[in-house]
């Protein structure tokens, strides 16, 4: 955090904070939540401490609370769901903290980084509700993972829709559900 103070901003990210200031005209190759986001970070930090970098480290820190609450349902899930021996939990906690790559991508500024851990939950919660071991807390990941899987990046529809394409057709007790997903993913 003190190296990447405010944070490190990707060229799309200030093109996305200038559409909120009038500096840039709104276009759908952004993601318009994403965007909002920003946007509302910057001004918050301008609002309360006159300074848009103060915005910058509210963005990092919003990107660090969702990677670290990413982190644990995906231990939790390890551990617990499917029972792997704890090597596999403590392989993937030391390699997130101590990697440097991670610490540097977590407060780079741009929608990959949002993007990876609503997909990662995204993933590990479809997996969990095909193989009948979801819990309803799973459920409610599933949902608010995959509407900001959805939201995030354009391309994740075509993801989604391929994904539970196949399944549509490979798991036939779960055919509403991805029915449900396909429409989902159409409608966004």
């Amino acid at each position: 955090l003190v190296i990447s103070y405010p944070a490190l901003p990707s060229t799309d990210s200030v093109y996305q904070i200038l559409m909120g200031f009038n500096g840039e005209p709104w276009s759908a190759h952004h993601p318009v939540l994403h965007s909002a986001f920003l946007i509302l970070c910057v001004k918050i930090g301008i609002a309360l401490f006159s300074s848009g970098n103060a915005g910058l480290l509210l963005i990092a820190l919003c990107q660090l609370s969702v990677y670290l609450i990413a982190s644990c349902y995906a231990v939790d899930v390890i551990l617990h769901r499917l029972k792997l021996p704890i090597f596999f939990a403590v392989f993937f906690i030391v390699y997130f903290a101590v990697h440097p790559l991670v610490q540097r991508y977590i407060f780079r500024i741009a929608k990959d980084v949002l993007y990876a851990p609503f997909f990662l939950c995204f993933v590990l919660s479809v997996y969990l509700l095909f193989t009948d071991r979801q819990q309803n807390l799973d459920r409610f990941v599933l949902l608010f993972s995959g509407l900001f899987f959805l939201l995030l990046r354009n391309e994740s529809k075509y993801i989604v829709l391929l994904s539970f394409f196949v399944l549509f057709f490979v798991y036939k007790r779960r055919r509403k559900t991805c029915l449900a997903f396909i429409l989902a993913a159409i409608a966004v």
